[in-house]
């Protein structure tokens, strides 16, 4: 049963992003880009192809958002990025928006810090779940440095 999920479904290896079928049905989608896991070109794509594959699948009903980064969840936009592409704030609202309306139910499950466009994306989820240790950005118009 899983191991047709995951052929069907045909997922590539995503930079900064790792997938895991372990439970049936339920699809792990963990942010794995240290640092602190930015807000990146590589999150926007492939968040974006994870998303329109989940569109005509019927045996995914759950999307588990996670972190491999120890102390962060999804931190803001990565500033740094080399060719900065001026699409960035547009494509991430399409996608944010394109992940509300999936059949399938999203839950985040935070421990770490989490700011900027991490934030964003824990707006557009189904369910928000603190594990442990979390810092949620508060909109104060100031730096966020989050709980220890």
């Amino acid at each position: 049963m899983i191991f047709s999920t995951v052929v069907a479904l045909d997922f590539p290896a995503y930079p900064g992003l790792r997938l895991n079928y372990s439970t049936a049905g339920v699809l792990e989608v963990a942010f794995s880009s240290p640092p602190v896991n930015f807000w990146g070109l590589n999150t926007i794509t492939g968040l974006g192809d994870i998303v329109q594959k989940l569109r005509n699948d019927t045996d995914t009903k759950v999307v588990l958002f996670t972190s491999d980064v120890p102390g962060f969840f999804v931190n803001h936009l990565d500033l740094l990025i080399t060719t900065f592409d001026p699409t960035v704030g547009q494509r991430t609202a399409q996608l944010l928006f394109d992940m509300s309306t999936l059949n399938q139910i999203n839950i985040a499950a935070v421990e770490g810090k989490t700011r900027g466009a991490g934030n964003e994306l824990l707006t557009y989820l189904d369910m928000r779940f603190a594990i442990n240790q979390c810092g949620y950005e508060a909109n104060t118009r100031r730096t966020h440095g989050g709980r220890k």
